[in-house]
């Protein structure tokens, strides 16, 4: 028994429709190409050669579509994800319609449909357009990353976990909500959670690059602005990308961008409450109080005779329990 097609979505494009003349195979080849030519998965592009009229599809899985105007049609198989895409061009006015399987959907006596585009035509790097995902505004927040509750960090200068998500069970994993659970259509996205901890407080993400250098295989670039201070910092970077498969490989190359403006010879210093500055000072070579920059949390600004070199100094001062934060002055 032969049943209906599962699909995921029908998606119509205009193309030409203000031509009169008929589309012939060669323009519809070209109109199928560009629609493609943004295409990051890897895949091959047959064609059913002759126009169709009153077609009826039949996959390898005995699933059923039918078409009831003249048109040329096409198939696109996938080579890294299960689902499939038919597109039929309308003989008439060169509009497009894009149908998009849920599974393969591979139709019968492939081996006679005409091959368009082959796989190994696709020119690398690819990069590829994503959408940060946040939980700002919502009563949401991340959980199980690997900086949570991991004493392992301390004894790394830095570390990054990158874990990659295709479903709302594996998502579910990784956050926690009140309420309003906040899924995500993984029949078309998949969600790169990168994230980790480094020893120099991270500012700012600065530049996030992903792309696709081999099929199956992808490159996701971070770099982070620190401010070069002791204290441990974690970040997250949370990324929606096109669908990839389970088995892809995903490289992270991970750097940090230290800001480079600071006042030379100075250091910001936060000390425990009730210690004093100026005694503190005393018991440290080679810096002085200059001024109490928040006198509530007991923060100065301290200078220094640049004799000794500012990280090991900084290094130095943060090893000492009256300490709870030392840094350079930063310039923005």
């Amino acid at each position: 028994m032969k049943t209906k097609l599962l699909l995921i979505m029908i998606v119509p494009f205009a193309f030409l429709s203000t031509l009169s003349a008929q589309i012939t195979q060669t323009r519809a080849d070209s109109i199928v190409m560009e629609r493609m030519s943004s295409e990051t998965q890897t895949h091959t592009i047959f064609a059913k050669d002759g126009v169709q009229t009153e077609m009826t599809i039949t996959t390898a899985n005995d699933e059923i579509f039918e078409l009831d105007y003249p048109c040329w049609v096409y198939y696109v198989y996938f080579t890294e994800v299960t689902n499939d895409n038919f597109l039929i061009i309308n003989v008439n006015n060169g509009n497009l319609l894009e149908i998009r399987t849920e599974s393969n959907a591979e139709p019968e006596n492939l081996a006679v449909w005409r091959i368009v585009e082959e796989e190994s035509e696709i020119n690398y790097p690819i990069i590829i357009q994503f959408t940060e995902y946040s939980l700002e505004g919502t009563l949401c927040r991340w959980r199980n990353l690997a900086f949570y509750g991991n004493p392992s960090w301390h004894n790394n200068d830095e570390i990054t976990e990158l874990i990659i998500i295709n479903s709302n069970a594996e998502l579910a994993r990784y956050i926690f909500c009140l309420r309003d659970f906040p899924e995500i259509d993984f029949s078309k996205y998949t969600l790169l959670l990168t994230n980790g901890m480094t020893r120099n407080r991270p500012i700012r993400t600065i530049n996030v690059i992903f792309y696709k250098s081999a099929a199956n295989e992808y490159n996701l670039n971070i770099t982070i602005r620190y401010g070069g201070s002791r204290a441990y910092g974690e970040w997250v970077i949370p990324i929606l990308v096109p669908k990839i498969a389970d088995e892809a490989t995903v490289r992270v190359n991970y750097q940090q961008s230290q800001l480079v403006g600071y006042v030379a010879n100075e250091l910001i210093i936060r000390l425990r409450e009730g210690v004093d500055a100026y005694e503190f000072a005393t018991s440290h070579q080679g810096i002085y109080p200059k001024r109490v920059l928040a006198p509530s949390l007991n923060t100065w600004l301290f200078g220094t005779d640049g004799t000794e070199d500012l990280d090991v100094l900084i290094n130095r001062l943060s090893q000492d329990d009256r300490v709870t934060h030392v840094q350079r002055n930063h310039t923005f």
